[in-house]
């Protein structure tokens, strides 16, 4: 599954992990919690639960992407994992797409606006 790993230095990785619940908290470091965003049924932001009560440091770019998606302002502590969502809810690989519109996110921009075709 291809997934965007972004740490609490800046840094993000766009990897092909197995789809686990296992691996994931592997790449958090944590218990996993799962955002999703309202409006947005295609992505889901997994992050470690405990990471805030754990005194992890921030995430600047797991926090702009809350920011970005849900009109929020919460800080998120810790590693932190997004990928795609399918139909019926289920985790899955970031499209292309997905992948260029959350690196634009990254550049502290906000999502694009596309245009729709006639």
């Amino acid at each position: 599954m291809r997934v965007i790993k972004m740490n609490t230095h800046g840094k993000y990785e766009i990897k092909d992990i197995e789809k686990s619940l296992k691996v994931l908290e592997e790449e958090i470091g944590g218990e996993i919690e799962g955002v999703t965003f309202a409006g947005r049924t295609d992505l889901i932001l997994f992050l470690d639960e405990m990471a805030k009560a754990d005194d992890e440091l921030v995430n600047c770019l797991a926090t702009m992407v809350i920011l970005n998606y849900s009109n929020v302002f919460e800080i998120v502590n810790g590693d932190a994992v997004i990928c795609g969502l399918d139909e019926e809810g289920n985790s899955c690989s970031l499209s292309d797409e997905q992948i260029e519109e959350l690196l634009y996110v990254f550049a502290g921009n906000c999502t694009p606006e596309y245009e729709d075709d006639p």
